[in-house]
């Protein structure tokens, strides 16, 4: 089992674990953070201001629904692990609640979706963080989606290990240990090695 992994269950424990809690938000532009917060671009959100994406009818920013709570959650590796994209958010879902009937949907969107991320840049969704910031992947997210995102959470691995820790753990048993060389096109020297 990889970070990778861990980091898409991070996402579905911050979902149970934090639903009480987002029922108490407010819609509106709230953002929360679970974990460090880093990767912001400055120079990519001023350019967002003049971009054409805000006049682009492909991505016209939707209003938000009054009776629906649409949280986006990422998952990323977190700031110990830069140097491999840690900022990236390799897991992403869409958390969507109907206030009034209490049911919920959860829907994976594709960290490879491929479309303009800035005025500038056709990247990989899962860059948005990176490039646009909190504030800027949210509104990129709520034009693609035609959802209008009322929060933003997002988890990263030592988050994900908190969480895990505060719910009293999870034991695993293995009949033999294992390792995983490759890990992010590491060597046999920075292997993870389970036991």
């Amino acid at each position: 089992m990889n970070k990778r992994t861990f980091i898409g269950g991070a996402v579905l424990i911050a979902v149970v674990a934090g639903s009480w809690a987002m029922l108490r938000l407010t819609s509106g532009s709230s953002v929360i953070v679970f974990g460090k917060h880093f990767g912001q671009n400055a120079t990519a959100n001023a350019a967002a201001a003049v971009t054409p994406i805000a006049d682009d009818p492909q991505y016209a920013m939707p209003a938000n629904d009054p009776n629906r709570l649409d949280v986006l959650l990422l998952g990323i590796r977190g700031a110990d692990d830069v140097a491999n994209g840690g900022s990236l958010t390799d897991t992403i879902l869409l958390f969507s609640l109907d206030t009034k009937t209490g049911r919920a949907a959860l829907t994976s969107i594709p960290r490879d979706l491929t479309l303009r991320v800035t005025d500038t840049r056709t990247e990989k969704i899962n860059t948005s963080y990176v490039l646009n910031g909190l504030n800027g992947t949210k509104r990129l997210f709520s034009r693609i989606l035609g959802i209008g995102i009322d929060n933003v959470v997002v988890v990263d691995f030592n988050a994900f290990k908190d969480v895990v820790d505060q719910l009293g753990g999870i034991t695993i048993h293995l009949d033999k240990p294992f390792s995983e060389a490759e890990q992010w096109a590491g060597t046999a020297s920075e292997s993870y090695v389970f036991s």
